[in-house]
């Protein structure tokens, strides 16, 4: 395993990158909390310590989109982060410091300091025309991966230096496709990248391994479209994936070579939403209205559990004793993690 980089301190990161434009407010509504999210939950990441989650969502969906800062004991609001204009597609912690980077339908990436009711701007802007999609912490950089573009752009993933601001273009996709996803391996030495048509042209997916200098390590041609995505132990993947275009299949793939080391049928009802344990050892999935907790190299089932309606989203939190889930109807469902 390779030794963690440290992210600048926020004094670094502030002199790097601007600071958020008017209009970002964090508020703390006190005890009680909010009740349920605005919008489906579809962005969905624990705090380094498991003592927060993170929700937010809405993707493709107008006009302004929040992000709440939960409690993993009660569920209770602690900070709501108010900013972008248009749905949230992902939320992610950085593992080293906590600050929390949001990317969002809006163009914007911004990275959180809720405790300190203050944010700086990655990347956007209100002429950009480029959705942002998807956004994780990775040695030393912040990656972003665009989703759906407009006015003749191509959506790329780029790394963001945090020490320097300097923004590096790694792969610059073809005429509309993106990136739907990203992940980090349990030993956080591999990002991987999921891309596919953001208009619905064609099924296949394009996975990316990255290492943390930036190189490429194995491109895969899905030829189906990927629904959710983690990343597990020894270069395996687990996805969800469509090959019928009814009916949904989870499969555990070598992230290197592509094939098929085992695969379970799912039917047709699916919210699409997979996580890993910490230790890459089992995988969260959100099925329907409930989550199942499945060996990752059996696929055996280890503990099931039911959520008020659909689940579109998931977490495992990095002590390994909490789940999350969020739903369609905008509720966070917190459980007791599987011995």
């Amino acid at each position: 395993m390779s030794a963690p980089q440290s992210t600048p301190s926020w004094e670094q990161l502030c002199k790097s990158f601007p600071q958020v434009p008017r209009g970002f407010e964090v508020t703390k509504p006190g005890k009680g909390g909010l009740g349920s999210y605005e919008r489906p939950v579809i962005a969905l990441d624990f705090s380094p310590d498991s003592r927060f989650v993170a929700l937010s969502g809405g993707g493709r969906i107008p006009g302004p989109a929040t992000i709440r800062v939960c409690d993993a004991k009660d569920g209770s609001t602690r900070y709501v982060c108010s900013y972008h204009s248009m749905g949230v597609f992902d939320v992610s912690y950085d593992p080293g410091t906590g600050l929390l980077a949001s990317a969002s339908h809006d163009y914007a990436v911004v990275v959180w300091n809720p405790r300190r009711a203050d944010a700086i701007f990655v990347v956007g802007g209100p002429w950009a025309c480029v959705s942002r999609s998807s956004v994780r912490f990775f040695g030393g950089s912040l990656y972003v991966g665009d989703g759906m573009t407009w006015e003749d752009n191509r959506a790329c993933l780029t790394a963001h230096d945090l020490a320097t601001g300097e923004a590096t273009p790694l792969v610059e996709f073809d005429e509309g496709d993106g990136v739907s996803r990203m992940c980090c391996a349990p030993d956080r030495t591999a990002l991987v990248v999921a891309a596919d048509a953001q208009r619905g042209s064609h099924d296949n997916t394009h996975i990316l391994v990255f290492s943390e200098d930036h190189t490429q390590q194995a491109r895969l041609v899905i030829p189906h479209v990927t629904f959710a995505l983690t990343a597990l132990r020894e270069n395996r993947i687990a996805m969800v994936v469509s090959p019928t275009g009814e009916d949904f299949e989870l499969r555990v793939v070598d992230a290197m070579t592509g094939e098929v080391e085992r695969r379970q049928r799912l039917g047709s009802d699916i919210g699409g939403s997979l996580q890993r344990s910490p230790d890459g050892r089992r995988i969260l999935l959100g099925y329907g209205s409930s989550l199942r907790v499945l060996d990752s190299v059996s696929l055996e089932e280890h503990a099931a559990y039911e959520t008020v309606d659909t689940c579109t989203s998931v977490a495992w939190s990095p002590d390994g004793k909490k789940l999350a889930a969020g739903t369609r109807s905008g509720t966070l469902e917190l459980f007791a993690a599987p011995p």
